[in-house]
């Protein structure tokens, strides 16, 4: 993108472009990708390994730190497969809103910045997730997000559910604490 300022500097020109998902895996932007499949077009898919409910009462001040309300840890259970008839593992959820782990982190450089999305598959059977912006500078052993599931669904364990965007941007003064 170059915009133009007509002032002292005639032009300034701001960087945004997509990285690849395979430009995202080998510059190790997302970690723990060991399923080839999740190397998509312009992301990588993330894969789900838990799930709380999120439940009461949090508080967000004005000052200091953020306190979460409760979360109630869903159990694993057998889901059927499509694939084989048989059953797998994974979750029946109900409507609500879930706190979610997903099994690839990441380490954030200081010129991208990193949103996740949820694949089509959860949108057409009525789930949400909801992704703040990742910083620069930020890095994690496992990324999550919260969903919000509208219709009972079973998703299995290791479900590709989100895929994970990384946009250049120009390098920032100051990264994630």
């Amino acid at each position: 993108i170059e915009l133009y300022k007509y002032e002292e500097n005639p032009k300034i020109v701001y960087k945004m472009a997509n990285l690849n998902g395979k430009q995202i895996v080998e510059q190790g932007i997302i970690t723990k990708v060991d399923n080839p499949e999740c190397i998509q077009q312009v992301g990588v898919d993330l894969e789900i390994i838990d799930i709380f409910q999120v439940l009461g009462t949090g508080i967000i001040p004005k000052e200091g730190k953020t306190r979460l309300g409760n979360y109630i840890k869903q159990q694993i259970v057998d889901c059927p497969n499509p694939a084989d008839d048989k059953t797998t593992k994974g979750w029946y959820l109900q409507p609500g809103a879930y706190d979610i782990t997903l099994k690839q982190g990441c380490s954030i450089p200081a010129d991208q910045r990193l949103q996740i999305v949820q694949r089509s598959s959860l949108l057409r059977n009525g789930v949400l997730l909801a992704s703040s912006m990742f910083d620069p500078g930020f890095s994690t052993e496992n990324i999550g997000t919260v969903m919000h599931v509208k219709e009972p669904i079973y998703i299995h364990f290791e479900a590709r559910v989100a895929q994970a965007y990384v946009t250049e941007v120009n390098q920032v003064e100051s990264l994630y604490d």
